[in-house]
């Protein structure tokens, strides 16, 4: 069957189609997904399989690395250079024109996978390159570069705090008015506790913390929290969890980064109440949580 031209209106319902799908399997080579962090967004071809770094490098480390994934930029037309390979509509099951950038790859968390658009169906080697690029003043020249910047600033995309749960918070409270703190934090016992060293903020103290403090609250999980499990922060990273994350933070009217750091706290206590906690299912621990935040029950082969 001869796939439809793409056209605008073909584009734009080839994604209203995959916007409303939704479909947030295990991202696999050849996958199309569209990826989104904070205000940025765009279409990336998976290249390979999931990985999962675990613990410090040598001579530095890592905090909380998650599933990481590479990736390649794409752009919903065929105006492509040569350092961009043209995938005919016929060769994605989109049925649209794409130029995909394969000298613009990166390695990307797998956290900023929002939803799978569709799949390449073609090798990759196999699809021709686009026309030789003239200099800098070509536009596939901006084009490029644009692709770029979105992939540096998805590597970069975090949302588990990176604390050590044992900073001392005496430089970040003197001078604050004490009323304002306990004012802040509920109480002047969880105030005086947080001036010894032995409160560990909620997101939403934090949130209004930051308020008296002037300090992002993200500064401030992180001086009184522990880092979150590895293998905690990994489950979170995956794409049919960030859904839930989604769905989470537009009911509340609340930041998404936020809501994630809040369900996985919210996940790490669940599990902390467990009597055998170095054998911890991440994965049964966090439907729990989106089940009682989302008011959902699944079945038992959801």
């Amino acid at each position: 069957m001869t796939p439809p031209p793409a056209t605008p209106s073909n584009l734009g319902r080839s994604l209203a189609q995959a916007r409303q799908a939704h479909a947030t399997p295990t991202p696999s080579p050849g996958d199309l997904w569209r990826a989104r962090w904070n205000d940025q967004a765009g279409v990336l071809l998976v290249l390979d399989s999931i990985t999962t770094p675990r613990g410090a490098e040598e001579g530095g480390s890592q905090v909380n690395p998650g599933h990481l994934i590479r990736v390649a930029a794409v752009s919903l037309d065929s105006d492509a250079d040569e350092t961009a390979a043209v995938a005919a509509a016929e060769t994605n099951t989109l049925h649209l024109e794409l130029a995909v950038w394969v000298r613009n790859e990166a390695t990307v968390p797998v956290r900023v996978l929002d939803y799978k658009l569709g799949e390449l169906t073609a090798d990759l080697m196999d699809l021709p390159p686009g026309d030789l690029n003239w200099g800098a003043t070509d536009p596939r020249t901006i084009a490029r570069a644009r692709q770029r910047d979105l992939l540096d600033l998805l590597a970069e995309a975090e949302w588990a705090p990176s604390g050590t749960g044992n900073l001392d918070l005496d430089t970040v409270l003197k001078g604050a008015d004490p009323r304002a703190v306990a004012a802040a934090l509920g109480s002047v016992p969880r105030a005086a506790a947080l001036r010894r060293g032995q409160v560990d903020l909620s997101q939403a103290e934090a949130n209004s913390l930051a308020e008296v403090l002037q300090v992002p609250a993200a500064t401030l999980l992180s001086a009184t929290n522990p880092p979150l499990p590895e293998d905690l922060v990994a489950a979170m990273d995956l794409p049919e969890v960030r859904s839930l994350v989604h769905r989470l933070a537009a009911r509340r009217d609340q930041d998404e980064v936020e809501t994630w750091r809040t369900a996985a706290y919210g996940v790490q206590a669940l599990a902390a109440r467990e009597h055998n906690r170095r054998d911890v299912r991440w994965s049964a621990r966090i439907i729990a949580y989106f089940d009682a935040q989302l008011g959902e029950q699944r079945g038992p082969d959801q």
